[in-house]
């Protein structure tokens, strides 16, 4: 886990299972690269295997693995002052809402979350949608830290 990418790597597989093209395409990353890092992960016992046909999908061995991750990322923003605005920096840029509000229903509650708490992403679409006149709520925490709390 000391590579930041082999915490962004576990961070995705946090939300869902992947393969590597998927995880290469969403880290903005090479094949070749994020194969690497899932070779050493899955070495350390922190992520399985499973061929579907030709593919082999990814995913985290244990919900005690986001809880690590989790754990990690928590230690890093309280020891180190660059640490948050490093995460920050990783955030993928702009949020197409005008699009999304169009595909609701006025009436609804819109909930949203993102990948982890130190994400804004969803602060800023609630507002944006708020000021639409829909109901955003944002949930206090992020997929990751729901996978680690059901270990």
């Amino acid at each position: 886990m000391g590579h930041p990418a082999r915490l962004e790597v576990l961070e995705r597989l946090a939300q869902r299972p992947h393969t590597v093209t998927d995880l290469a395409t969403v880290l903005r990353a090479s094949v070749t690269t994020v194969s690497a890092q899932l070779h050493v992960l899955r070495g350390a016992g922190l992520v399985t295997a499973t061929r579907e046909g030709t593919s082999i999908r990814y995913a985290l061995a244990a919900p005690d693995v986001a809880r690590l991750v989790t754990a990690v990322i928590d230690t890093a923003v309280r020891v180190r002052a660059d640490a948050r605005e490093a995460l920050f920096a990783r955030l993928p840029d702009g949020v197409s809402i005008a699009s999304a509000a169009a595909t609701l229903d006025p009436d609804a509650v819109v909930v949203l979350y993102c990948r982890g708490r130190l994400c804004t992403l969803p602060h800023e679409a609630a507002r944006l949608l708020a000021d639409a006149g829909f109901d955003a709520r944002v949930l206090p925490t992020g997929e990751l830290e729901r996978k680690g709390a059901s270990a």
